[in-house]
């Protein structure tokens, strides 16, 4: 991210999953933590650091000398559409999000998706290689819509990519810029 830049995006927590769900940020420069806000489905919203957003601070840890920030969401979490804004100051950042949670019962196996980047700079002219395995209870999921959401360096071009599996082996989509 940029110096004073802001990026927002979602984490989709279906009905099957949600218990002991948290979000971790990391970033990688300064000691100063990027303000990070969530919204749950129902509009409620977490907040890192103190704001004027009406927010919540219940299970938030911010850790400066690691450079983590940890929402820790109480009971299971709602299921739908999780947003996050993550704003930095006046300096350059990158800013890791990872996203867990558990099956909400332990009686139903959740969906499970993993993903994987080759790079996370691209040279231009240069492949970049994007995975994503989904599955249920170890056994891949057939006919799952997957997408892969692509920023340039500088924020200004946003590349939706389909992901597909017709058991031939990989897909190959080129992005031109």
């Amino acid at each position: 991210m940029g110096s004073s830049d802001f990026a927002a995006e979602l984490a989709t927590i279906d009905s099957t999953i949600g218990k002991d769900t948290s979000f971790t940020f990391t970033w990688s420069q300064y000691a100063v933590p990027p303000l990070v806000t969530i919204t749950d489905p129902t509009g409620s919203k977490y907040c890192s650091a103190n704001s004027s957003l009406g927010c919540s601070h219940v299970g938030v840890t911010t850790k400066p000398d690691i450079k983590t920030i940890v929402f820790e969401i109480p009971e299971t979490a709602k299921a739908g559409n999780w947003y996050y804004e993550i704003r930095t100051d006046s300096h350059t950042e990158i800013v890791n999000v990872l996203v867990t949670t558990k099956a909400a019962d332990e009686n139903i196996p959740p969906i499970f998706v993993e993903s994987s980047i080759s790079a996370s700079d691209a040279i231009p002219g240069t492949p970049v290689v994007i995975n994503a395995k989904v599955a249920i209870d170890y056994e891949p999921v057939l006919g799952a819509v997957v997408q892969a959401q692509v920023t340039s360096v500088n924020n200004m071009q946003v590349y939706i990519l389909d992901l597909f599996d017709d058991g031939a082996g990989d897909t190959v989509s080129k992005i031109t810029n």
